[in-house]
């Protein structure tokens, strides 16, 4: 407004757009560390950010990390975490002094240690199947993942089935190591040649391409072959008489209660040795 009360015209328009919302997006995990990072969009105004505050949180356990960080920085990567673990990472950002909201939480997690899982089973033989979550939560493929496999028989009785004999000569006995061996791009094996009614142990751990180091052990998974199929039917003075199945007795169940025949199994035997 002038001096003799006119309006002069209005100025040109200026649009502007507040700043885009914060999010911390992963970019790598391992099974104890997770690898994040942040950015903003090309905008044609400067943001003025002066800090960046970055916090870890547990999302079934209490636990809390947190970082700060110079505005030209982008990424940071939490270590020593725990492996199978769910967290919230969120970030926010100073302005000057002020501090900015915080950002969405976002679901991250470390991947969980290799498990075998049975696949099949009959009296000589054993066969586990694996998968890998560090590989499947960093889309990697599966014929570059390495592997490193032991397995171990375990002693011939279980202390803690109070109707097995107790066996002292035994107890101080260490399992036998029957496998111990890489394995590149392979998620399956097969043991042969097994004891029947004998209990393996399987253990796995995955090597991280990313750290370059092996990953951790995976819990360790036991499975029993099946027990002999032949039975006495009937024994005299002179001679004995034995039977069995008709059909091989490979199963696929883990529970030793509920043990029923593979669908993959052969439905005729082509020669029987005894």
């Amino acid at each position: 407004m002038t001096k003799y009360g006119e309006w002069g015209a209005p100025s040109a328009e200026r649009y502007v757009s507040t700043l885009s919302p914060l999010h911390a997006r992963v970019t790598a995990c391992g099974e104890n560390w997770i690898a994040l990072a942040w950015d903003r969009p090309e905008r044609e105004h400067p943001d003025h950010i002066t800090r960046y505050h970055l916090q870890l949180t547990g999302a079934d356990a209490p636990f809390r990390l947190s970082k700060y960080f110079e505005p030209s920085e982008g990424a940071f990567k939490f270590t020593a975490l725990r492996p199978g673990t769910r967290y919230y990472a969120t970030l926010q950002a100073c302005f000057g002094v002020r501090w900015g909201p915080w950002s969405a939480p976002n679901s991250v997690a470390t991947a969980a240690p290799v498990a075998a899982v049975l696949n099949r089973r009959g009296e000589d033989f054993i066969h586990v199947d694996w998968a890998s979550e560090y590989v499947t939560l960093n889309g990697l493929e599966p014929l570059d993942a390495r592997y490193q496999l032991r397995v171990t028989k375990c002693r011939t009785y279980d202390p803690t089935d109070p109707t097995e004999p107790t066996k002292p000569e035994d107890a101080s006995q260490p399992p036998l190591e029957l496998v111990n061996q890489e394995l590149l791009g392979v998620h399956t094996y097969r043991l042969r040649r097994c004891a029947y009614a004998s209990r393996y142990a399987f253990t796995l751990r995955a090597w991280d391409l990313h750290s370059k180091t092996w990953g951790n052990w995976g819990p360790e998974a036991v499975f029993q072959t099946l027990d002999s199929a032949i039975t006495f039917t009937e024994v005299a003075e002179t001679f004995f008489q034995v039977s069995w199945q008709a059909r091989p007795r490979i199963v696929a169940k883990v529970t030793e209660d509920a043990l029923s025949e593979d669908d993959l199994a052969p439905g005729e035997v082509e020669k029987y040795i005894l």
